[in-house]
């Protein structure tokens, strides 16, 4: 019997020079995240959330284009000041299936490593286009924390 090929998952570590607590509101307050989320370029005009356990989220992202990026999804663990969990459903045609992104938020003395762990994704592409984007967002969350 074969085994099933594993998927790929990416995990990405950024050092922000902002306390656990600063940066755990930059991921969870709407007007924290609009300051950063996103890929340079973009910005982030529209975005809704209920932040609870079993709540939705909805982000508008628009391109440097002008073109419209949807992104929902459901927090699973809300754990202030050092963990998040959600999933992640591009809300477009023939997007990727369901990913989940874990936050881990760690304290190191006034700074905060920020561990982001993302998939599994069907493909090493899927990987590498998320892994871009996130790259991106992370250098603009330490600006912006």
């Amino acid at each position: 019997m074969a085994s099933a090929r594993p998927q790929p998952t990416l995990e990405l570590r950024k050092i922000v020079d902002a306390p656990q607590e600063r940066v755990f509101r930059a991921w969870t307050d709407l007007d924290q995240i609009r300051k950063w989320w996103g890929p340079g370029g973009f910005t982030l005009p529209e975005a809704q959330q209920d932040l609870r356990e079993g709540g939705a989220y909805r982000f508008g992202m628009r391109a440097p284009d002008g073109k419209m990026h949807w992104l929902k999804g459901q927090y699973r663990e809300i754990r202030p000041p050092g963990r998040l969990v959600f999933t992640w459903n591009w809300d477009e045609d023939g997007a990727i299936p369901e990913t989940v992104v874990t936050v881990q938020l760690i304290p190191i003395g006034k700074q905060t490593q920020v561990v982001v762990t993302h998939g599994p994704f069907p493909t090493e592409q899927d990987r590498n286009n998320h892994n871009m984007g996130w790259t991106s967002m992370l250098e603009r969350l330490g600006g912006a924390t």
